[in-house]
């Protein structure tokens, strides 16, 4: 992830993205085919449309008007986290409306691994998303379980803090 310069620090070492829409150029040709396809089908208007209408209420409010009327772009990624990978407390960057992931772990023994929620100690803390924060400033709310083939998604807010433990 820092080779992206999505983001920095020693933490992010653990973390290994491959951007879907350049498979053409980091995967053998074997593997292209299903990748491109599977970029496609993330990619595509059908489940952008499905997220955008699910959370159309709370892009709206982040957005200060109706969400058909915004130029959103779409972003696929496969994403690793090795031994030792952990994320502390955060909100997403305002540019991006909606996060989805993926889970797709091998067998039901990875559960505990999922996406943290987390709700600030301070009433009323609100973030840009342009910081990782402080495990000790929020309270654990729930770890949704990283189990083989589901999907995990939610609109991103000022509000809606999460992160992986450590």
């Amino acid at each position: 992830i820092t080779d992206t310069g999505r983001a920095k620090g020693e933490a992010y070492d653990a973390r290994l993205i491959l951007h879907l829409s350049r498979v053409d150029v980091l995967l053998p040709p074997a593997q292209q085919p299903f990748w491109k396809s599977m970029n496609s089908w993330i990619t595509g208007s059908d489940l952008a449309s499905a997220f955008a209408k699910k959370f159309s209420a709370v892009i709206e409010q982040n957005a200060g008007r109706d969400p058909r009327t915004l130029d959103y772009g779409v972003e696929a990624m496969l994403v690793k986290d090795l031994d030792g990978y952990q994320i502390g407390p955060h909100t997403d960057i305002r540019s991006r409306a909606v996060s989805a992931m993926f889970y797709l772990p091998p067998d039901e023994s990875y559960q505990r691994y999922g996406t943290t929620l987390y709700l600030p100690k301070e009433s009323g803390f609100r973030s840009d998303g342009n910081s990782h924060l402080s495990f000790d400033r929020f309270d654990k709310v729930e770890t949704t379980p990283c189990k083989p083939n589901s999907l995990f998604a939610f609109a991103r807010s000022d509000t809606s803090f999460h992160g992986v433990e450590p």
